[in-house]
């Protein structure tokens, strides 16, 4: 079955900006994301899951991102979240996962507390940037934890807590990836079981490869695709407009039409290069990975620096065009300013910047 069939682009498309105003994905989104399976892809048949390699994975993050930013975001970090599969034993795993419009919302950042108490933690805290909030039907904290045998020291945890002991603030307003409801949530007093308590680089429960393959490369990986979909779905846009535009600018300024011609097949060749070379890269990482290779730190960094070059050509491509395209492109209502918009905020983040080493 093709799972983004020209009707379904087409509608989602142009519910773009009620997405935006509504600050989350459609209804229309969200069906057929359960019903596509795409917040399983890395969960077992068991549950519902279509274990889906890496690669492939990666793919259908580009192509839903090149069909919508927050659509494709929403994709990505809700199916993304099922990395985590593994740290809990089946019969748990079972529980949090099974359900058709099982997602979790969550952060890694460890900006919350909890102390241990009788038979779990009691946890207190706000994290922020939880996509897909409203959806959620579990939501992730990261929190420190004093230990109660060895005062001063501390460990940090990961928990899982019910949507009913969160409290959703909504303050996601960034002014691109504006339907992702990436909000904070805030943990008052709230009690966690023991057994819902886990290490975010726990021993796996589960022996497919997606789980160990290493969660930062894993991470930027995904992130990437995302910028190469709406790179891809910010060019396509350009070529509209040079098209919608051509006979007038060749009447009025006939090097406009031909430059932005130009420039246009130059940044999608210079795109697909590095699409190219991304999935290379990611293709050869995973087959070693899945065979039992261990690769060395050395080669994860070199996939890591592979990721954010395709996520800055992007980005990169966008900047060069953006200022050539008219005031029409600044109009936030349009498609083209909505795909730049969302490049630079995918693009903004930590895990797809190449910070200096001397920082």
């Amino acid at each position: 079955m093709e799972l983004f069939h020209s009707e379904f682009v087409r509608s989602l498309r142009e519910a773009s900006f009620d997405m935006e105003q509504a600050g989350v994905i459609s209804g229309e989104a969200l069906q057929h994301i359960y019903d596509h399976k795409l917040f399983k892809l890395f969960l077992p048949e068991e549950v519902g899951g279509t274990m889906t390699e890496l690669p492939k994975a990666l793919h259908i993050f580009e192509q839903a991102s090149w069909i919508n930013g927050s659509f494709g975001w929403a994709v990505t970090i809700g199916s993304g979240g099922n990395y985590f599969y593994s740290c809990f034993p089946s019969s748990l795993a079972a529980d949090l996962f099974k359900r058709k419009e099982a997602v979790i919302a969550g952060s890694g950042h460890p900006s919350g507390t909890a102390r241990k108490v009788e038979g779990g933690y009691l946890l207190n805290g706000s994290w922020k940037y939880n996509s897909g909030s409203p959806y959620a039907t579990i939501f992730t904290t990261t929190c420190t934890v004093d230990d109660p045998v060895n005062p001063g020291v501390q460990e940090i945890l990961a928990f899982v807590v019910q949507p009913e002991q969160v409290r959703i603030k909504e303050d996601w307003d960034a002014f691109g990836l504006r339907a992702t409801a990436s909000h904070t949530v805030i943990v008052s007093d709230a009690f966690v079981p023991e057994h819902l308590a886990f290490n975010v680089s726990c021993s796996t429960f589960h022996d497919h490869p997606i789980y160990s393959y290493p969660f930062q490369s894993f991470a930027e990986a995904s992130f990437a695709a995302v910028a190469i979909g709406i790179g891809r779905h910010f060019l396509a846009e350009t070529k509209l407009l040079i098209d919608k535009h051509k006979v007038t600018w060749d009447h009025s300024n006939p090097a406009r039409s031909s430059f932005l011609q130009a420039q246009l097949e130059e940044a999608t060749r210079l795109l697909q290069e590095q699409k190219l070379l991304f999935y290379r890269a990611i293709e050869d990482s995973w087959t070693r990975h899945a065979a039992g290779e261990k690769l060395t730190e050395e080669a994860w960094n070199d996939i890591g620096a592979q990721c954010k070059e395709a996520a800055k050509t992007a980005y990169s491509l966008a900047q060069q065009l953006f200022p050539y395209l008219g005031l029409g492109a600044t109009m936030q209502h349009t498609l083209i300013n909505q795909t730049w918009r969302d490049l630079q905020t995918i693009c903004h983040h930590a895990i797809l910047v190449d910070y200096p080493a001397n920082l």
